[in-house]
């Protein structure tokens, strides 16, 4: 139990460094830093969860990275079966696009805006959340706005 707590709190310093990593403030939207979350509910590298709010006036991103193996598993199959669902979707509201050369996901919904999600490696992905996001160029550049390539040697992803 005593090395199981250990590997606990190893996971959650990993995670403040990745939030020390993140930039201030994305597309002009700062950083809501009292809303940082860290959290991992095993030991092992398997359910880390890191998540920071940017928000300025009614515009907020929030970004969460997860190292897990479960929701890494359901955005394999979302990326394996894309283009697929893309070709049999007469009115789609998701594309393909790639964030600093990584494949990902953007979807768009009047009720929520606009989500990417990127997987990076095994079993970690990023979301990013973009609520009134003038359009999806805005949703690019504030998620190509991250250092994702060190956030990846952080988690140890290849």
């Amino acid at each position: 139990y005593s090395l199981q707590q250990a590997l606990i709190g190893v996971e959650i310093q990993l995670g403040r460094q990745i939030l020390k990593s993140l930039p201030a403030a994305v597309v002009s939207v700062p950083a809501d830093t009292l809303q940082d979350k860290v959290m991992s509910t095993q030991w092992g590298w398997n359910s880390l969860s890191i998540q920071r709010v940017y928000r300025k006036d009614d515009k907020q991103l929030t970004i969460t990275i997860g190292n897990n193996g479960f929701y890494s598993g359901i955005a394999q199959m979302y990326f394996a079966n894309a283009g697929m669902m893309e070709a049999n979707n007469e009115k789609q509201n998701f594309k393909q696009v790639r964030v600093k050369g990584n494949k990902a996901i953007i979807q768009y919904e009047d009720s929520k805006g606009y989500t990417l999600m990127m997987q990076m490696g095994q079993t970690s992905l990023i979301v990013w959340e973009c609520i009134n996001f003038a359009n999806e160029q805005e949703v690019m550049t504030a998620a190509n706005s991250f250092d994702i390539d060190g956030i990846k040697k952080m988690l140890g992803e290849q």
